[in-house]
């Protein structure tokens, strides 16, 4: 029975930790980063994701909160703390089963069922836990009853010294020996977590410093960009003005060129009328594309838009594209990397991917431009 404890609890204390740790980095990068708001389960594990007014970021830092708060009471692992922790476990149950009974049956939930089925299966843990703690006291002090009540009796028979030495009395383990032994156990877990989270924080802390930096890259290219618009449009203006006087040679380009350096200058590149494929993607996101890279997948236009375009790399292209964003990180990004796309057949192909770092829509986002090898 006491092996059977001991399981649970490590069973209960790793669940919970290991979900903490997972949502503490995922809130980082979701906040620093602005990466994918992916799981949606981490999202709904309050009530609050029914409410129309709060969003994803609010959401994840209740579902943290409500998560850490239950950790700390099943660590703590007293009957006291088992009966509070029954408070946050329901609560993230609430969450979860309005998102199941609100939302139809299908594949894309699984993780929603597996962990409501690992919260109710820790609710009936805990269930147990405090049921064995209120029974074992009362039968280890019927025990000590008993034995105060059988007859005792006086051997007259003299024992030699030396018996008397190697006799010890067997020592009787109460209640209180056991619970000191199991709130031992916590203390160090304790302040191992303590250490992860001081490391969280010193990676996070290097994270910011990175984010700074790239934001001034960022507006150093914004700068020169502007620098640059502004000497093609003065030196358009000049070349009109001495080619004015010019009768052989034509003054103007057609409408159509025009039209086209125009949105060049103001949005580096043109979607819908260029020729290669062309796409426009906003933390992982495809915010708009071209025909041209709708057919080179095999998909329609609108059946790409709002995807997150790491579901259409192939698993041999992943790597690559793993290193690309490291070493965008690391500030030595050079700008294009190779990797395997999966068309809608299931067939697979072979690309290069040239990235440029542009605003769109008031918000830092990225131009691909896909050739195909």
């Amino acid at each position: 029975m006491g092996k059977y404890k001991n399981r649970s609890w490590l069973f209960t204390c790793c669940f919970f930790v290991f979900l903490s740790i997972f949502i503490s980095v995922k809130f980082i990068f979701v906040f620093f980063l602005r990466a994918a708001y992916e799981p949606s389960f981490i999202f709904e594990m309050t009530p609050f994701h029914l409410l129309s007014g709060i969003n994803n970021l609010q959401l994840i830092f209740l579902s943290f909160t409500v998560i850490l708060f239950d950790t700390y009471l099943h660590v703590k692992a007293t009957r006291r703390s088992l009966i509070y922790s029954y408070l946050p476990t329901s609560f993230i149950l609430l969450g979860l089963g309005l998102s199941i009974m609100l939302n139809e049956i299908n594949t894309s939930y699984i993780l929603h069922y597996l962990v409501f089925g690992f919260f109710l299966v820790i609710m009936l843990l805990d269930h147990r836990r405090i049921l064995t703690t209120m029974t074992t006291p009362k039968k280890e002090h019927d025990g000590m009853v008993m034995e105060k009540k059988k007859p005792a009796f006086i051997e007259t028979k003299t024992v030699s010294p030396t018996y008397e030495t190697q006799y010890k009395q067997p020592k009787i383990i109460t209640a209180a020996d056991k619970n000191f032994e199991v709130d031992g156990a916590p203390e160090t877990f304790l302040k191992n977590a303590k250490v992860l989270f001081d490391e969280l924080q010193l990676k996070t802390k290097k994270l910011e410093a990175l984010e700074n930096e790239m934001s001034e890259r960022r507006e150093k290219l914004i700068e020169q960009e502007n620098l640059f618009k502004e000497y093609l449009k003065s030196y358009a203006q000049s070349k009109e003005k001495s080619d004015h006087f010019a009768k052989d040679i034509v003054t103007q380009p057609p409408l159509e060129t025009q039209v086209l350096i125009g949105e060049k200058i103001k949005d580096n590149l043109i979607i819908d009328n260029a020729t290669e494929c062309v796409a426009i993607i906003q933390r992982g996101i495809l915010k708009k594309i071209n025909n041209c890279f709708a057919n080179l997948l095999g998909y329609q236009p609108d059946e790409l838009v709002n995807k997150n375009l790491f579901v259409f790399v192939a698993p041999d292209g992943i790597e690559e594209v793993k290193k690309h964003y490291i070493s965008r990180l690391k500030g030595t990004d050079l700008g294009s990397y190779k990797t395997v796309f999966l068309k809608k057949d299931n067939s697979e192909i072979s690309v290069e991917i040239s990235v440029e770092q542009v605003v769109y829509d008031g918000e830092n986002a990225e131009i691909i431009v896909i050739k195909e090898i």
